[in-house]
């Protein structure tokens, strides 16, 4: 019983990690991903982000960080500042 719980945790765990959602700032550049979630709470960003087109199931290219993060979606291309990139939650391509 001890070693059929210990295998399941472990499996929960690693299920967690391969699912694990990043903001964009994490992605390396050049990375790709999936939006998964918009954040933004009260600022107005998750609206920005929506009236932009960036939505939850859309795959994502990190192009560059600085000065500002630059990124594709599809076939438009995007500049935002940290916070904007901070509230896409993504999940990281395997393939990259």
């Amino acid at each position: 019983e001890k070693e059929e719980k210990f295998a399941k945790s472990r499996f929960t765990g690693i299920l967690e990690t391969m699912t694990h959602h990043l903001s964009l700032i994490d992605l390396r550049e050049g990375q790709r991903g999936h939006i998964s979630a918009l954040a933004g709470g009260d600022s107005g960003i998750q609206e920005k982000l929506l009236a932009m087109g960036i939505l939850p199931g859309r795959t994502i290219w990190l192009i560059k960080k600085f000065p500002s993060y630059v990124f594709e979606i599809g076939n438009s291309r995007f500049a935002v500042d940290r916070d904007i990139a901070r509230a896409i939650s993504v999940i990281p391509s395997l393939s990259d």
